[in-house]
């Protein structure tokens, strides 16, 4: 019974011993002390998440109004959750804010063969958003989207 209080005992001191060290250790100019952390780290990791969508505006003869994201026609496009179609939507995004126009010709190339082949002729835009990946995950909500580039692409002849 001696060493179970003992124990108890040590084991509390040990918590407020790792408690004081990790939230005083600012004192000494340290953010933490490895292995001894106060858990603020996530008071200093942003909350915003900015990326490069793709709207889908018009397939067809068809206008979508209000246009709708790549990822959410599922019911449209068989890779509309795809990792490589976002990976290479990013891309895509990326050559028109670097004004690349080579590697921005590739990439809607690839784009539109490789993941819009279903809906063509389509017009689509690429949009630089913010979004709070919570916020959006529940509620759809982007704060905020900036038009980088309208595209059409039609099936090859």
């Amino acid at each position: 019974m001696r060493l179970y209080r003992r124990m108890q005992w040590g084991l509390a001191m040990l918590a407020l011993l790792y408690f004081l060290i990790g939230n005083g250790a600012w004192l000494w100019g340290n953010r933490e002390i490895y292995p001894i952390f106060s858990w603020d780290l996530f008071s200093y990791v942003p909350n915003e998440v900015v990326d490069f969508g793709l709207r889908i505006t018009k397939t067809g003869d068809t206008e979508l109004d209000p246009p709708i994201y790549f990822e959410a026609a599922v019911d449209l496009l068989p890779d509309a959750r795809s990792i490589v179609a976002y990976t290479n939507i990013q891309a895509l995004g990326v050559a028109i804010l670097a004004d690349r126009p080579i590697e921005l010709a590739a990439a809607a190339d690839r784009v539109e063969a490789l993941h819009l082949y279903p809906l063509l002729p389509v017009e689509y835009e690429i949009v630089q958003r913010r979004y709070a990946p919570l916020d959006r995950w529940l509620t759809g909500v982007v704060r905020g989207e900036e038009l980088m580039g309208a595209f059409r692409a039609a099936p090859q002849q």
